[in-house]
């Protein structure tokens, strides 16, 4: 039958204190395991596609710090710019629609001074016979 000890000390005592009891062997075994074990106790996932010593916990926290630089640096550039973020494309636009305006006028002013000059013709087209 079975028999009860109250000896702590004692290994069938069931209290786990004790050496050399099947329960204490075992979870000493798994206590040793920790440090001695080849494996770095990360999943099987982790171990395929991340680095040694590498866990998906550091790789969002390292994202996550990367998201929140970028926002940061977006943050600034948009308050350094006063909420304009256009302003480049916009000032080249006029840019370009002054020179189209400057250049129309430049062409209006070559084909009047040519229309006088050809006797009301266009230029390039062919002298009356």
């Amino acid at each position: 039958m079975l028999e009860l000890r109250t000896d702590p000390s004692s290994p069938a005592s069931g209290s786990g204190t004790g050496s050399g009891g099947p329960f204490d062997k075992r979870h000493q075994a798994d206590r040793d395991s920790i440090f001695t074990d080849t494996s770095d106790g990360r999943l099987w996932l982790e171990k395929a596609l991340l680095p040694p010593g590498m866990t998906f916990t550091r790789v969002v926290a390292s994202g996550l710090f990367f998201v929140m630089l970028y926002a940061f640096v977006f943050t600034i550039w948009y308050i350094a710019v006063g909420g304009d973020t256009c302003s480049v494309e916009r000032q080249a636009a006029d840019r370009a629609e002054a020179e189209v305006l400057r250049l129309r006028a430049e062409l209006s002013a070559l084909l009047s001074a040519g229309a006088s000059s050809f006797g009301g013709a266009a230029p390039g087209a062919a002298a009356p016979s």
